[in-house]
């Protein structure tokens, strides 16, 4: 029968919370956010205006020093694209590999973050690292992503040819 199916990129976006495990990390702002999909992820010194042109759930992994500039920047370029609102799902911030999570929520104080109430989640690994876990997550239908459930259930009633197998 999964032959019946197409491929649906959005079944295999994460929530955050996977992410949150993925990083070993920490959620130090707006956890009612962790169940926020996310369609990609990028790098804060590496902000692709590309993406932000197409995307509605963008993870932006960021280390402290540059945590406010990549965030301007974000906002600066939504606004140049005349979106409704910033696409940002959640912000990793990330350590220096050896120390643990050593951030305090007022760290990261933002109109935007609080205004939007977006989680922000804190690992001790550096960005590459953290990309490279994220990249890494293998991601499942589960009750806690029931937009996954009904586009499942979407896609089998839409193309799985149920009558056929009635008789089997």
């Amino acid at each position: 029968m999964l032959g019946y199916i197409p491929y649906d990129p959005t079944l295999s976006y994460p929530i955050l919370y996977t992410v949150q495990d993925a990083i070993r990390g920490q959620c130090l702002l707006h956890p009612e956010g962790l169940l926020n999909k996310v369609q990609d992820y990028l790098a804060g010194s590496l902000i692709d205006i590309d993406l932000v042109d197409h995307l509605d759930g963008i993870l932006l992994v960021v280390n402290p020093h540059r945590f406010k500039e990549s965030l301007e920047l974000m906002i600066e370029k939504s606004q140049e694209l005349e979106l409704e609102r910033v696409p940002i799902a959640g912000i990793v911030v990330t350590g220096d590999g050896r120390d643990g999570i050593q951030y305090t929520p007022d760290e990261f104080d933002h109109p935007y973050i609080t205004n939007n109430r977006i989680p922000i989640l804190a690992t001790r690994y550096e960005t590459y690292d953290a990309v490279v876990m994220i990249s890494r997550i293998e991601v499942k239908i589960n009750t806690n992503t029931q937009w996954k459930v009904n586009r499942a259930i979407e896609l089998f009633k839409n193309h799985i040819p149920i009558e056929q197998f009635k008789d089997v």
